[in-house]
């Protein structure tokens, strides 16, 4: 079942739905507002699935995951973009610089802080946990006009139809803005370390390594004779075993056999995936990832 909501964003409900789901990989989209404040999105008929705020920090959802929101541009007879189960967010900043400047309320996407790309990153872990959206980019990346529209910088209607990470609306076919501008890709979607990162390894603190063990009982996760994990706090055999279980039980192609480490993402998969067959509510994920990895803001 797929996620409609996100747990940690404020539910206006205001989108206007841009109808079903074509197929393809998830993927994200990040726009900029170009407003000092909320916009009202055309009273929804442009709306995308969030809003971020980065002066307050806080996520608003207009639209339900289960359907399309509309902040890209359609043309008829193309591809679908929207509908191409695009997850979309936007951020309330300025891409181009040069408008930005002209009043001090005004954000330009080049000063976000790092605690607003902590906050950005860490709804890309819920989205690669939930839709399996890869923490990737395109690579490339327009700071103007006329750079995004240039010949081929643009994913080639292919591309687009079987893309399976983040790009910006500069990044999509059909379309002529080139939003988020200067966004830092790299800040968002590769961690320095590993505790940015929300990764419990072999070499991790005994007490995260005994959270981790704690995790893998509370979710059925038994070592190799059958039995709970002993809370020792040292990754041995048997924890790694119980790993590699974890790993195989929530199916990503990424993972693999005796990998010592396990990323915050596919914990909180592992969570979803268990409280999903018992019927419990999704949000509560967050309790187990939380206290394994420290990240959970209090």
């Amino acid at each position: 079942m797929t996620a409609t909501r996100w747990p940690a964003a404020r539910w206006r409900g205001d989108g206007k739905s841009g109808g079903s789901y074509t197929g393809g990989p998830w993927r994200g989209v990040v726009h900029t507002t170009e407003t000092v404040g909320m916009p009202k999105y055309s009273d929804g008929a442009t709306a995308p699935h969030l809003t971020y705020d980065p002066k307050t920090g806080r996520f608003y959802q207009h639209t339900s995951f289960a359907v399309a929101a509309r902040a890209l541009r359609n043309q008829p007879g193309g591809v679908q973009t929207n509908r191409r189960r695009a997850v979309q967010l936007e951020m309330i900043c300025y891409s181009d610089k040069r408008i930005a400047d002209l009043s001090p309320s005004r954000l330009w996407v080049g000063d976000l802080t790092s605690s607003n790309y902590d906050d950005i990153r860490g709804f890309a872990y819920w989205c690669e946990m939930a839709f399996g959206i890869g923490m990737v980019w395109p690579g490339k990346q327009a700071r103007s006009s006329a750079e995004a529209n240039a010949p081929g910088f643009r994913m080639s209607p292919q591309t687009w139809e079987d893309y399976g990470g983040w790009c910006g609306h500069q990044h999509i076919p059909e379309q002529t803005h080139w939003d988020p501008g200067a966004f830092d890709w790299t800040e968002m979607l590769t961690p320095a370390n590993e505790e940015r990162d929300g990764l419990i390894a072999k070499t991790s603190k005994p007490e995260l390594i005994q959270d981790l063990q704690a995790l893998l009982n509370d979710v059925g996760i038994v070592d190799p004779d059958g039995n709970r994990l002993v809370l020792d706090g040292a990754w041995g055999p048997k924890t790694q075993a119980a790993v590699d279980s974890a790993h195989a039980r929530i199916e990503w192609g990424h993972t693999r056999a005796g990998q010592a480490s396990i990323s915050e993402a596919a914990m909180a998969r592992l969570t979803l995936l268990e409280f999903e067959a018992i019927g419990r509510e999704e949000y509560r994920l967050h309790t187990h990832v939380g206290r394994a990895t420290g990240r959970v803001k209090k």
